[in-house]
């Protein structure tokens, strides 16, 4: 599923047709993840009841050695968003 078929699954369920009402919708959504995103990226977990919790978790820098010249290199230390979903989830 990409970004559009989601939009429109959002649309049908909402039952929504107007192009207004589509672009509010839009921007709900967008603006849900936007905060997601930006809440993880402070360093805060944000915990979605009955859903899950997002974290950030912070990948140590590592070296690496490439196989074909055996050069060493640096990895950097880098963030990552993890999800952690909830027990009551269901798929």
């Amino acid at each position: 599923m990409n970004v559009n078929d989601f939009y429109n699954e959002v649309f049908n369920d909402l039952r929504v047709e107007d192009k207004e009402g589509k672009k509010f919708v839009k921007q709900v959504i967008n603006s849900t993840f936007k905060k997601v995103i930006d809440t993880v990226a402070k360093g805060e977990s944000l915990k979605i009841k009955d859903f899950g919790t997002f974290k950030l978790k912070i990948l140590k820098a590592r070296k690496m050695t490439v196989p074909f010249t055996k050069e060493e290199k640096l990895i950097p230390e880098r963030k990552k968003m993890k999800f952690l979903p909830s027990n009551k989830m269901e798929l």
